[in-house]
């Protein structure tokens, strides 16, 4: 026991020997009943206090949470200034319930800012953001000088902006930046003034470290605030209350790219876990909203509100249900992959809503009183021509899970439930000019690209699925097709696994939809986006122009444990001035393809092309 301070053993015998000699001596003693009076109401007044302290303190178990804003050190308008510091923290996951929450999971793990998710930066068209970045992580062990396209480098990270149309040159959104622990590296980045407002997110992207960074938990969301660009809709969007939802997986259990602790053992990470997790609730992967398993989300009845989800997760495909309510809502989709679509889309009762890896969707709800689960179906409700676009192999989970449970409390009007409805039908939403349309796009043969599958392999003492892209793997950062800004591209991206899902993600510039084949997919025609599912049994045609920005970018699977081992493709956007630089030269053949920029010439396209024989063939 202690022997110094306020709760000494010597302090408290001395001080009651002095109360006791006080009492014995006092000119008038204290009547014993009226003593047990005084102290029956001092120990009622302390049971308020308590239960006033707790209420305070508590008021937040079980209800849904909120990252921090990022703190912005700028006091010029228009720039923001925005520090992360990487390093390794402990997170509490919680499992909500009515009664308040219960502990599922604590670990260690990297962070950005000593918490998972991140903070959230917000932004507006128009503006500038500077990110310090200071990786505080150790040095990679030294047993780790993995190959590349394996899990690797579990120390090295940078950052990437997922979905937004900004540079990818130099300190801009740069995938292929390596910020080594123990150093600090700047960002800067410039949103074009026509940037779309919506939900977007950050995550690390070195190759070979993302999986297991993010499926640690490095990732935040960014959010690009509305503007006035039509009066209508922006004062429809000004009117809801917006929930901000980064949804997250927490796996210790399932899968040798999936499990967290398997991640950590094949990139030879070193740091301690420190888990703790009840063997019996380790069975199946948890998904997280905001840190929390099914937090409650407190309405009230009537209030329009726009809920704003984005799949952090690193390959779990959430197939998303609203109802199993005793609340009536109203429901419709306003904008996919930070985009509005042209029109709001009803979600009925008996519908789902997908939301593969990067994806995110906001959805704008009004209730009446009573509660709604949000919930991710099982693979066995998933109907059967989706399990025929995702393949067999695919990654729903198997148990249904409650995200978020939605409760509106006050008095209910259902005039206004039904005014909602016919505001939100009517109302028209402001997006991109499309590309091109489909009968345009059939005036080119469009660019094939195959997500490709092949046999295990062995490396560095693990077994490795093959993966790339028309025939090769990912080769650090040597571009494999070029294109010029402000010119058209059309892509007909397929895949030959049958058995698993790839869902395509474009860096730089959001792509148009225009045409696609096999099952029911999770777009439409005519949508702007930069992430979907390619089919299993078929191929989407997909349509973008460069615009704005040049430089070396790339698209891959965002399923993280593909592209960390092979998924990639980089491609590089050049202006008529680099055009010729790259084309005319000493070394220039016949047609003007300089071999020492690393170009030949491709007869069937027409064009110089980086020397990929097997590719132009294929094209």
């Amino acid at each position: 026991m202690p022997t110094t301070g306020y709760g000494s053993v010597s302090q408290i015998d001395t001080h009651d020997e002095k109360r006791s000699k006080f009492n014995r001596n006092a000119a008038f003693p204290i009547d014993p009943i009226s003593l047990t009076i005084c102290l029956l109401l001092a120990l009622a007044a302390c049971a308020s206090i308590l239960t006033i302290l707790g209420t305070n303190k508590n008021k937040n178990l079980g209800v849904l949470t909120f990252p921090l804003e990022a703190h912005d050190s700028s006091t010029v308008a228009n720039v923001k200034r925005v520090s992360m510091n990487v390093n390794i923290g402990q997170i509490h996951i919680p499992i909500c319930s009515d009664n308040g929450e219960n502990p599922l999971a604590t670990y260690s793990t990297r962070v950005f800012n000593g918490a998972s998710p991140g903070p959230t930066i917000r932004l507006k068209p128009g503006d500038t953001l500077f990110v310090t970045t200071e990786n505080n992580l150790e040095a990679n062990p030294t047993l780790t000088d993995h190959k590349f396209n394996t899990l690797r480098d579990p120390n090295i990270t940078n950052i990437h902006f997922h979905g937004m149309h900004i540079t990818p040159f130099g300190r801009g959104d740069n995938p292929f930046r390596t910020f080594a622990p123990n150093t600090t590296h700047s960002t800067k980045i410039t949103l074009p003034l026509d940037h779309p407002s919506g939900l977007f997110w950050y995550h690390p992207h070195h190759h070979g470290s993302s999986t297991l960074q993010v499926s640690g938990g490095m990732a935040g969301l960014i959010v690009v605030e509305d503007v006035e660009t039509d009066p209508i809709t922006f004062r429809y969007l000004q009117e809801c209350r917006d929930i901000e939802i980064l949804l997250q997986t927490l796996n210790f259990c399932c899968g040798a790219s999936r499990d967290l602790r398997s991640i950590m053992e094949r990139a030879g990470d070193q740091s301690i876990l420190a888990l703790e997790i009840d063997p019996k609730k380790n069975k199946e992967p948890y998904v997280m909203a905001n840190g929390k398993v099914a937090p409650r989300l407190n309405v009230n009845a009537n209030e329009k509100f726009r809920l704003r989800l984005a799949n952090g997760g690193t390959s779990d495909l959430l197939f998303l249900k609203f109802g199993s309510s005793s609340s009536s809502c109203a429901k419709f989709i306003l904008a996919k992959d930070g985009v509005n679509l042209n029109r709001p889309r009803r979600i009925y009762d008996a519908d789902t809503v997908s939301l593969i890896p990067g994806g995110r969707v906001d959805v704008v709800m009004q209730c009446l009183a009573g509660r709604l689960n949000v919930s991710a179906l099982p693979q066995a409700s998933v109907s059967a021509s989706a399990n025929e676009f995702l393949g067999t192999q695919n990654d729903v989970s198997e148990q249904k899970q409650v995200l978020a449970i939605i409760v509106g409390s006050g008095s209910t009007d259902h005039d206004s439930l039904e005014r909602f409805v016919q505001e939100t039908t009517n109302l028209r939403l402001k997006t991109p000019k499309p590309s091109t349309n489909k009968h345009e796009s059939n005036a080119v043969p469009p660019f094939e690209f195959k997500f490709e599958t092949g046999p295990k392999v062995s490396v560095d003492g693990s077994l490795y699925t093959s993966y790339g892209i028309n025939g090769n793997s990912m080769q650090s950062g040597l571009p494999r097709r070029t294109m010029k800004i402000g010119e058209t591209e059309t892509w007909r991206v397929s895949s030959n696994s049958p058995d698993t899902q790839h869902p395509f993600h474009m860096h730089t510039n959001h792509f148009t939809i225009v045409d696609w084949e096999g099952g029911g997919g999770d777009f439409e025609v005519g949508e702007h986006r930069d992430t979907i599912l390619i089919p299993s049994n078929g191929s989407v045609t997909v349509m973008f122009t460069p615009q704005h920005f040049t430089g070396r970018t790339m698209c891959h699977c965002h399923t993280f444990s593909h592209s960390d081992t092979g998924m990639g493709f980089v491609f590089e956007i050049v202006d008529d001035s680099e055009v010729g630089a790259i084309n005319l030269g000493g070394d220039a053949d016949a047609h003007g393809c300089r071999a020492s920029a690393g170009y030949s010439y491709c007869e069937p396209l027409k064009r110089c092309i980086r020397q990929w024989e097997n590719e132009c063939k294929r094209e």
